[in-house]
C-alpha cells in the first residue's frame, strides 16, 4: 500500500472540508474516502501537518486532529493493518509536542488529550524523556500562552497516566512524581503568590495567571493522590505529601477572602484536591497539622454570615469534607482498608494508637466553641431549606420535580449534603444534639417561615432514630402533622406549591415504630386522601411514598388494611392515568406489587378492580417501557398466585398481556418476564375443572408464538442464557387436561418437537 507523502497533503485538504460538508452526499463519499486511506503509511503525519499550518480553515483542522485522536485510539497499540510504523510514530511524538502554542484552545485541549493517549501506549518505554521534555519546555517557556499549554499537556498526560492499574504501572507513576513534584510545587507556589496579589486589588481586571495556577493545581493533586502509596493502606505517611499539605491549606485560607469570581472557583478547587487527597492520604492530615485547622475554616465558612443553600457547590464540598472526615474508615480504627502483612497484628495496633490519638484531637475541635450545635442549626436553617429555583421547579413540573429531589445522589445536592453530614454530627452525640434538634422544631414550629418548618421536619425525619425518646411522635402526628397532611392550614384557594404538606406526608414514614394500630388507621386515611386528584403531583407521590413505607412495615397488619384495599388500587389507579414519568409509574406498581404480597389471599376480592388498571400497560398509546412491562408481569403473576385455582377468572387480563410479551415480531425486552408470567399461570390452572370439562374453558386457549425466521432469532437473543424446552403432545390429549393451546410449532432454540396440525402444551 503506497504511502502518503507531503504532495497528498492539498488532496487530504480536500477531502477533509468535504466531510465537514453540509451536503449529505458530499459528506458520505468524504468519510467512505477517509475510511479508506487511513490505513495507509502517512497518513497521520499528514493530518500533522494540516494541524500544524496556521493558515488553514480552522473547521478543517477540527476534523484533522479528531481524525488524528480516532487513529491513536484505533491504531496505535496495534499490529493490524492500518497499524502504524514504529518511524512514524517516533515522528509523530516529536511533532505533536511542537503543536503545544496553538492558539485555538479547542485545538489545543484535542492536542493534550492526543498527546496523552500515546503517553498512556508508550511511556516509558518507547517514550521514556516525554516528561524531562516537558519540563524543559516549561522552564523555557517565554510567555505564559506556552506556559499554560504545556501545562494543559502535562496534566491530560498525568490523568491518563494515574489511571493505570498495573503494579509496574503505578510504580512508573511513583517515579514520575519524584522528577515533578518539586519543580511543579515550586512554580504552583510562586504562581499562588502572584495570583493573591492581581486579585486583591479590587479594580484589578482578569487574572491571566489563573489558568496556569489552576493546571498547576490540578498536576499537583494527581501526583500528591497517586505518586505515593496509599497511607490508609501502609500507615506511613510520605514526606512529600505531608510537606505540601500546608501550602494548599494557606491558599484555602488566603483565596477564601477575597470575592472575586477567580477566587472563588480556585477555593472550590482547592477544597476539591484536599477533599481526594483526604480520602487517599488521611494519616497524612495529622502530623502536618492541617485537619483540624482545615475543619475549622469549613465550619467557620457553612455558619458564616451570608451563606445559605443558594452557595451551590461551594457549600456541597465543605460539607463533604466535613461529613468524609466524621465516617472516615481510618480514624475510626477499621483494619478493611489496610494492607496486611506478616506483621498484621502490629499493623492493627498501629493503627488503633493513630486513630486514638486522632480522635481525642477530633472530640477537642468539636467539643469547643460548642462547633456541634452551631454547626447543625447552620445545616437546618441555611441549607435544608427549598430555594427559590426549588420553587418554582416544583411550579412547573410536581412530578418531575419530586423524582429530581428524591432520586439525585445525596453527594451532588446541597441539601442532600446538609442531611447527611447533620446525621454524621449525631452518631455518637446523641444526648448533645436530640435536645437541639427538638428545639429547632418547636422554634420552627412558631415561626411563620413555612420554608424553615419544612427544614425542620426534614431534619425530624431524616433524623428519626436519633430522636427516639427525645420526641412524643403520637402525639405530634394527631396535634399537628395530620391537620397538616390534609391540607388544614390551606386557604380555600389552594397554594401550589405546598411544601409544609409535603413535608408532613413524608414524615411519619420515618417515625414508623413509634406508632399504634390507631395510628396507623388515621394514616392511611391521610394518605389516601392525599393520593386523590385535586392535589398536585409531588404531594400525591409523598403520600405513595409514605403508603409504601406503611405497608412494607413489619408490624403490618392484614384487618388494619382490609378497609382501605379497594380505595388504594382505585387511588392508584387514578395516579398511573395521570403519571408522565416512568419514575411515577414504576413507584405505583411497587405500591401495589408490595401490598399484593403482604394481603396475599386478601387481595382475591379486589382482584377484578386490580386488573383493569393492566390493559392500559399494553393496549395504551404507543410501545410500554420495558421496565414499566416488566413491573406489570410481576404485579399479574402476584395476582395468579393469590387467586390460585381460581385463576382462570382473569384470564381475559392473561391473554392480551402474554401476547404482547411474547410476540417475537416485537423486540420488547420481556420475554423473559412473559414466560414467567406464563409459567405460574400453568402452575395455577385446575386440572379436570367441571368447567373444563364441560368445554367452558376452550375460549381461553393461548396460542404458543412461532418460532420460526425473526421469531426465533428475537427469541434466542432474549433466552439464550436459559434452558427451557417444551414438550408437545398430539391432540389425542383431553382438552381438560390442557391450559394452552399452541399453533403449530417450527422448531427453536432448545425445543424437541415435530410439527403437527394441532398440539397442546400438557401440564
Amino acid at each position: 500500500m503506497a504511502s502518503l507523502t507531503p504532495a497528498d497533503i492539498p488532496a487530504l485538504h480536500h477531502v477533509l472540508m468535504a466531510a465537514i460538508n453540509q451536503d449529505p452526499t458530499t459528506q458520505k463519499a468524504a468519510e467512505a474516502e477517509l475510511l479508506s486511506v487511513s490505513a495507509r503509511p502517512g497518513f497521520c503525519s499528514c493530518l500533522v501537518e494540516i494541524l500544524s499550518t496556521p493558515d488553514t480553515d480552522s473547521s478543517c483542522r477540527w476534523m484533522a486532529v479528531l481524525q488524528l485522536k480516532n487513529i491513536v485510539l484505533r491504531h496505535w497499540r496495534s499490529i493490524l493493518p492500518g497499524a502504524l510504523s514504529a518511524d512514524e510514530k517516533a515522528h509523530l511524538r516529536s511533532r505533536m509536542l511542537g503543536l503545544l502554542a496553538l492558539e485555538d484552545p479547542k485545538l489545543a485541549v484535542q492536542v493534550a488529550v492526543v498527546i496523552s493517549k500515546i503517553a498512556r501506549v508508550d511511556y516509558p518505554k518507547a517514550w521514556p524523556d516525554l516528561f524531562q521534555t516537558l519540563l524543559a519546555l516549561l522552564s523555557e517557556a517565554t510567555s505564559r500562552h506556552t506556559e499554560q499549554r504545556t501545562l494543559l499537556v502535562l496534566h491530560h498526560v498525568l490523568k491518563e497516566l494515574a489511571s493505570k492499574r498495573l503494579q509496574s504501572d503505578q510504580r512508573a507513576f511513583e517515579a514520575v512524581a519524584a522528577l515533578l513534584l518539586g519543580p511543579l510545587a515550586s512554580r504552583w507556589s510562586a504562581d499562588t503568590t502572584a495570583l493573591l496579589a492581581l486579585l486583591s486589588n479590587p479594580g484589578g481586571g482578569p487574572a491571566p495567571i489563573y489558568g496556569s495556577w489552576l493546571l498547576g493545581l490540578k498536576c499537583l493533586r494527581r501526583l500528591l493522590a497517586y505518586g505515593f502509596p496509599s497511607d490508609a493502606r501502609t500507615l506511613t505517611c510520605s514526606s512529600e505529601v505531608v510537606a505540601a499539605l500546608p501550602a494548599l491549606l494557606s491558599a484555602l485560607r488566603a483565596l477564601g477572602l477575597l470575592q472575586r469570581d477567580e477566587a472563588q472557583e480556585g477555593t472550590l478547587k482547592l477544597l476539591k484536591a484536599l477533599l481526594h487527597l483526604q480520602e487517599l492520604h488521611p494519616w497524612s492530615f495529622w502530623p502536618s497539622c492541617v485537619l483540624l485547622p482545615l475543619l475549622e475554616w469549613c465550619v467557620d465558612w457553612l455558619a458564616g454570615p451570608g451563606r445559605g443553600a443558594a452557595a451551590g457547590a461551594a457549600a456541597r464540598l465543605p460539607m463533604l469534607l466535613l461529613h468524609q472526615t466524621l465516617r472516615c474508615p481510618s480514624y475510626r480504627g477499621a483494619s478493611a482498608a489496610l494492607t496486611l502483612n506478616l506483621s498484621a497484628r502490629r499493623q492493627v495496633e498501629q493503627q488503633s494508637s493513630m486513630a486514638a490519638e486522632v480522635r481525642a484531637g477530633l472530640e477537642e475541635f468539636w467539643g469547643a466553641e460548642d462547633r456541634r450545635p452551631r454547626l447543625l442549626r447552620s445545616l437546618v436553617l441555611r441549607y435544608v431549606p427549598l430555594t427559590s429555583e426549588d420553587l418554582e421547579e416544583w411550579a412547573v413540573g410536581p412530578e418531575a420535580f419530586h423524582h429530581a429531589l428524591m432520586n439525585v445522589a445525596w453527594e451532588e445536592s446541597v441539601r442532600g449534603c446538609a442531611e447527611n453530614l447533620a446525621l454524621a454530627l449525631f452518631e455518637g452525640h446523641r444526648k448533645e444534639l436530640a435536645p437541639v434538634a427538638v428545639g429547632l422544631l418547636h422554634a420552627a414550629c412558631a415561626s411563620p417561615d413555612v420554608l424553615e418548618r419544612e427544614a425542620a421536619y426534614r431534619l425530624v425525619a431524616v433524623a428519626a432514630e436519633e430522636l427516639h425518646g427525645a420526641l412524643d411522635f403520637p402525639a405530634w402526628l394527631h396535634s399537628t402533622l395530620l391537620p397538616e397532611a390534609r391540607g388544614a392550614n390551606l386557604a380555600a384557594a389552594r397554594p401550589s406549591p405546598n411544601p409544609l404538606r409535603r413535608a408532613a406526608l413524608l414524615l411519619p414514614g420515618h417515625w414508623l415504630g413509634e406508632l399504634k394500630s390507631e395510628d396507623r388507621m388515621a394514616l392511611h386515611t391521610t394518605m389516601l386522601c392525599a393520593l386523590g386528584r385535586e392535589c398536585d403531583m409531588a404531594v400525591r407521590l409523598a403520600a405513595l411514598v409514605t403508603l409504601r413505607a406503611l405497608v412494607d412495615d413489619w408490624s403490618f397488619e392484614h384487618a388494619e388494611y382490609t378497609p382501605f384495599v379497594a380505595s388504594s388500587f382505585e387511588a392508584v389507579g387514578a395516579l398511573l392515568q395521570d403519571a408522565t414519568e416512568l419514575d411515577t409509574q414504576l413507584q405505583a406498581f411497587d405500591y401495589l406489587n408490595t401490598l399484593i404480597d403482604r394481603l396475599r389471599e386478601g387481595v382475591v376480592p379486589h382482584a377484578p378492580g386490580l386488573m383493569r388498571l393492566l390493559p392500559a400497560v399494553w393496549s395504551g398509546p404507543g410501545a410500554a417501557p420495558p421496565l414499566l412491562c416488566m413491573q406489570a408481569l410481576g404485579t399479574l403473576s402476584r395476582v395468579l398466585c393469590a387467586l390460585g385455582l381460581d385463576s382462570p377468572a382473569v384470564h381475559p387480563a392473561l391473554l392480551p398481556a402474554l401476547h404482547a410479551a411474547l410476540d417475537p415480531s416485537a423486540d420488547c425486552g420481556v420475554h423473559e418476564d412473559g414466560l414467567q408470567t406464563w409459567l405460574v399461570a400453568l402452575r395455577c390452572s385446575p386440572a379436570g375443572s367441571a368447567g373444563a370439562a364441560t368445554g367452558e374453558r376452550k375460549g381461553a386457549a393461548v396460542p404458543l408464538p412461532l418460532l420460526g425466521g425473526e421469531g426465533r432469532s428475537r427469541h434466542d437473543r432474549a433466552l439464550g442464557h436459559t434452558e427451557w424446552r417444551l414438550w408437545v403432545l398430539e391432540a389425542t390429549v383431553p382438552q381438560e387436561r390442557a391450559l394452552v393451546h399452541c399453533q403449530p410449532l417450527v422448531g427453536g432454540r432448545g425445543c424437541h418437537a415435530r410439527p403437527v396440525s394441532n398440539v397442546i402444551l400438557y401440564i
